[in-house]
Parts: C-alpha cells; structure tokens; sequence
C-alpha cells in the first residue's frame, strides 16, 4: 500500500497555505472551544495535486510525497513529524497498512 502525505512547516507561510487550502482551526486563535472546532471544514487532499499547489507546497517549505511499506524487507516505513507541522496522510484504495501514532522522548 502506499500513503499520500502532506507536510507543512508552522511558518507563517505554512500555517497560511494549510488553513486557506485545506481548512481547520488555526491554533494562533484563543477560540479552541467545541464549537469552533465544529465549525471548521477539512477539505481531503487531491489525488493529483495540480502544479500551483505543489510549488506553494515548495515555496511554504513543505514536502508532498507518497510513503510507501517494505514489505519485501518486513519492516514498516517511519516517518517523523517534527512538532508544529501541519500533516495530512492519506491512503489509496490499495492501501493494507495503517498509520500508528506515537510520542517522542526528546526535548528541546
């Protein structure tokens, strides 16, 4: 299977593109109440991403690319989301694998 992914920086440049293009809350707003939240659309990410996209993706200094399993190998893929990156993952009708969220240890 294969996971389309999405990242953007938590720039200003960043969190601009990812609140106009895929909506959501932005969290430089007091307002984090139930029905903010409620309120705000999510758009899905598109399955070809039309060029104007990807190089604001570039310009924003974001990534968009598809993460794929090692299955041949038997070890799954790792991908680290550095704290404060906007992220949108999504999979493909092929897709067996799922997406395990985890903590990290380290500290500033």
């Amino acid at each position: 299977g294969r996971k389309r992914v999405l990242l953007l920086p938590p720039t200003e440049a960043g969190t601009e593109l990812a609140l106009k293009r895929f909506g959501g809350r932005d969290p430089r707003r007091a307002d984090h109440s139930a029905a903010a939240a409620s309120t705000s659309r999510v758009r899905a990410m598109p399955a070809r991403p039309p060029l104007a996209l990807l190089n604001a993706v570039a310009e924003a200094g974001g990534y968009f690319f598809d993460l794929v399993a090692d299955d041949a190998a038997g070890r799954a893929a790792t991908l680290f989301l550095p704290r404060g990156w906007w992220h949108w993952v999504e999979g493909g009708e092929d897709c067996e694998w799922h997406v395990a969220w985890g903590g990290s240890f380290y500290s500033d």
